[in-house]
């Protein structure tokens, strides 16, 4: 009996595992068809949706109009540019003429302005030339001038052929004379009078050469008197502190000579009194010199003063080109 009950229980067993893999079994099956429809399912749409848009594409496309060629775009902006041309309003006879006399006189420009009084930018000034090529005239042949001031103040005058290049025989001994206000004035003056009567030309150089010569006798004689100035006015200056100093020494012995002598009883003969006395006399002197001094600086200011405006330069003496 107990065989028997083992064999139905096995077989029970048996039969419900049997049953739980078919069961198992439907249920894969089932779940496999249900994905496989539900992939199909979602193809055909993409499908569906796919489809509308390449259709669209394919519309688009061929609705576009085909680009034109080159040549004739070029040929429409010619033509426009064309058209705007002529579309612009012409000007009256009379105002055609002025603008063509306006561009006429524009196209041509004015020429340079003489510049017959301006200083060179290469001139020296007032120190030596440098180089050993001048030019004179025969107006006046003491005048000395350097190239530079000949290319910019002489040759564009009607007076440039009154003038002729020479070697120096003694270069680097000379200053250049229109380096000198005084002189660039009178030979301004006398291209001014030559620009309006050419008939006297002549005449005006004969004059441009007078006043140039009394120019530079009158900076000669300026020059010998600031010199000549100068030099007193060291000596002067030279010899008064000498005298202050002399007098200064003798006011001090006569002052310890009466010392002493007061000391000693007044028995003696009392010189330091007459040596302060002379040293007194000493410093009266040495301040007459001093005003002396005060004097020739006084003078000697004016005749620098005359000498600057007559030649033109600053106070330290280069010339200012005014």
């Amino acid at each position: 009996m107990p065989g028997f009950f083992q064999g139905l229980a096995k077989a029970a067993v048996e039969g419900y595992q049997n049953a739980k893999e078919q069961q198992a079994l439907a249920q894969r099956e089932a779940l496999a068809k249900q994905q496989g429809g539900y992939a199909s399912a979602a193809s055909q749409e993409r499908l569906e949706w796919q489809q509308p848009q390449q259709d669209y594409r394919q519309q688009q496309t061929c609705s576009l109009p085909p680009p034109p060629p080159r040549p004739q775009r070029q040929q429409s902006q010619q033509q426009y540019q064309q058209q705007e041309v002529h579309s612009l309003p012409t000007l009256p006879p009379r105002q055609q003429s002025q603008q063509q006399q306006h561009q006429n006189v524009t196209s041509h420009p004015a020429p340079p302005a003489k510049t017959t009084s301006s200083p060179s930018p290469g001139c020296n000034g007032l120190d030596l030339i440098q180089g050993s090529q001048i030019y004179i005239t025969f107006v006046a042949p003491d005048l000395d001038i350097c190239p530079s001031c000949y290319q910019t103040s002489i040759a564009p005058s009607p007076f440039s052929t009154s003038f002729t290049p020479i070697i120096d025989p003694n270069p680097g001994h000379k200053t250049c004379d229109m380096a000198i206000k005084g002189v660039r004035h009178a030979w301004k003056e006398a291209c001014a009078r030559a620009s309006t009567d050419a008939t006297n030309a002549e005449i005006w150089l004969q004059r441009f050469a007078s006043q140039s010569q009394t120019i530079m006798s009158h900076v000669t004689a300026l020059l010998a008197t600031i010199t000549s100035l100068k030099e007193q006015i060291q000596l002067a200056t030279l010899q008064a502190q000498f005298t202050q100093a002399s007098a200064m020494n003798q006011t001090s012995h006569g002052f310890s000579m009466s010392c002493i002598n007061s000391i000693g009883g007044g028995n003696y003969y009392d010189g330091g009194s007459v040596i302060s006395a002379a040293g007194n006399n000493r410093f009266s002197e040495a301040t007459r010199m001093k005003m002396d001094v005060s004097v020739k600086e006084y003078e000697l200011g004016r005749g620098l003063a005359e000498f600057r405006a007559l030649v033109g330069c600053g106070v330290d003496g280069r010339a200012d080109w005014s």
